[in-house]
């Protein structure tokens, strides 16, 4: 089941603030230049088109895997032209991971189906995976961003 993703695009300009009607917005797979899969439906069976276009409100909505992405929005008024870009936005569907507290030390720690445990190490910003090889248990790191 995919994660469902919604917001509005608003803009600063000259201290004026601007809902970003019919803004085109881009969805990209983190870090690339390649545009991400998205649907209308949380099944991922109906393709959405990337890049589309905001409602007049500056709404918009979709479903797509859990991952980080990135998002370009292009906003379009008589002579102001804006282009905005939000780099890594972490979009994830609450069912897909289960978080566990009251740990200590002051840790995260989440389970997706994908990545088995991670633990996510507050004072040292890192995640962790936990692995199981030869009945030794461990801890490898993943670095500072979660790749899902």
């Amino acid at each position: 089941m995919g994660a469902f993703y919604q917001n509005n695009v608003v803009y600063s300009y000259n201290n004026q603030l601007y809902v970003g009607s019919n803004a085109q917005v881009t969805v990209y797979i983190f870090g690339t230049t390649s545009t991400a899969n998205i649907y209308y439906d949380p099944n991922l069976t109906s393709s959405k088109p990337n890049p589309f276009i905001a409602d007049q409100n500056g709404y918009f909505s979709f479903y797509i895997d859990d991952g980080v992405y990135d998002f370009q929005m292009v906003y379009s008024y008589g002579n102001i032209n804006l282009t905005s870009t939000v780099n890594r936005v972490y979009i994830v569907n609450p069912r897909d991971y289960f978080m566990i507290t009251n740990t200590s030390p002051p840790s995260v720690k989440l389970l997706y189906p994908s990545k088995g445990l991670v633990l996510y190490d507050t004072s040292t910003q890192t995640y962790y995976q936990l692995q199981v090889n030869q009945n030794q248990l461990g801890l490898v790191p993943l670095g500072s961003v979660l790749n899902l």
